[in-house]
């Protein structure tokens, strides 16, 4: 790919985004910072993309990127205060907002957030509704240990509904899009499924590129799981081309038999 496939993807991002696609925005960016790692908008705008879906650490990460990058530019800085008063880090907070505030001395937006928190802006009780990161996370694993079940018992859509909840209450985990595909590949809701892989593996990337660093997402047998799903997904589809790619893609990190007969049986369709 090239910086102008780049320019294109980042473009398709804020199309996504300004739609609220946040998902859909956050893969495009992604896929566009593997182009060109050293554009600091790329990483402003997944910042801004894992901010609105609730994934704050990773925004506050994102901006760290793009401000070294690009240390002139205020609204990285401001974009780092707000996740970082999300999660109700409030002193971080007051610090990026300093720091901002020393590129751009005359913005009012960064001035205000120092004297008074604004408005409609995330505050720990509001957006974590007074319950801690410890407490949403074993609320998040108990719905997906429900979820596990549902499927179990081939109840995919009251599945899909108890790893959305868990979802809401942790959005970082890979683990609960995986399985959520898997959900709705037995459905044949297979678009739903595909994003849902994607984000999955965009959760588990490793590479440098996203890598939130808390949890067991970067297993690679989980990563292998991801791309098999997707793998399956686009093979419904009858895009084959695609299903060999994703599982190649899952080679990478577990090169076991099964995915290896997958690929094998899929190049036959290409």
């Amino acid at each position: 790919m090239s910086k102008v496939e780049a320019i294109e993807l980042k473009e398709a991002g804020n199309k996504a985004f300004a739609e609220k696609d946040y998902l859909q925005a956050l893969l495009n960016y992604t896929k566009a910072i593997k182009v060109d790692r050293n554009n600091a908008s790329l990483w402003g705008n997944r910042a801004a993309a894992y901010y609105n879906l609730g994934i704050y650490e990773k925004a506050i990460e994102d901006s760290n990127y793009a401000i070294e990058l690009q240390p002139k530019t205020s609204k990285f800085y401001w974009r780092k205060g707000i996740s970082h008063l999300a999660l109700g880090q409030n002193y971080a907070a007051k610090l990026a907002f300093q720091n901002g505030l020393r590129q751009e001395p005359g913005n009012d937006q960064l001035r205000k957030a120092l004297d008074e928190r604004q408005p409609g802006e995330p505050t720990y009780e509001g957006k974590l509704a007074n319950l801690s990161w410890e407490q949403k996370r074993e609320k998040a694993i108990e719905l997906k240990d429900v979820g596990n079940k549902l499927f179990g018992s081939r109840k995919y859509n009251e599945a899909i509904a108890k790893y959305g909840e868990a979802i809401e209450m942790d959005p970082s985990d890979s683990i609960f899009y995986n399985n959520r595909a898997a959900c709705y590949t037995e459905i044949n809701k297979i678009d739903e499924a595909i994003k849902d892989c994607q984000f999955a593996i965009v959760l588990g990337d490793t590479n440098g590129v996203c890598n939130l660093g808390r949890t067991t997402n970067a297993e690679p047998r989980l990563q292998a799981k991801a791309y098999t799903r997707l793998g399956i997904a686009y093979e419904k589809k009858n895009q084959f081309k695609e299903a060999a790619q994703a599982y190649r893609d899952g080679l990478q990190f577990e090169n076991s038999e099964p995915l290896q007969q997958k690929l094998a049986a899929v190049i036959k369709r290409v």
